[in-house]
């Protein structure tokens, strides 16, 4: 599930600029091999072919700008949750047939 929230008011000259984008990852099952059990990596690092993509139960984007008719400056921030160590072999909640733990 995605959200997004933007908000502009007047600053002095110029305006500000405020942008939050969030993202809910509640499932995220993948089947390594034809018949084998579905496992699950939202809020791990994926553990399968792709090469270890975070994948976490949440995270957000948030950017603070201030703007001007010649002139724009903000700044950045991302958060994600943590992944609590659960990762590469380990990623599974409840590793199914085929799993192999490192």
């Amino acid at each position: 599930m995605d959200a997004q929230i933007d908000w502009k008011i007047p600053a002095g000259p110029g305006s500000l600029d405020l942008n939050i984008l969030a993202n809910f990852t509640d499932s995220f099952e993948t089947q390594l091999l034809v018949g084998s059990a579905w496992q699950e990596f939202a809020g791990t690092i994926d553990g399968t072919q792709n090469g270890g993509i975070p994948i976490p139960d949440w995270k957000t984007l948030t950017s603070l700008t201030y703007r001007l008719p010649s002139f724009e400056g903000g700044v950045r921030w991302r958060h994600s949750a943590r992944d609590e160590g659960r990762h590469l072999g380990h990623a599974a909640r409840e590793p199914g047939a085929g799993c192999a733990v490192l």
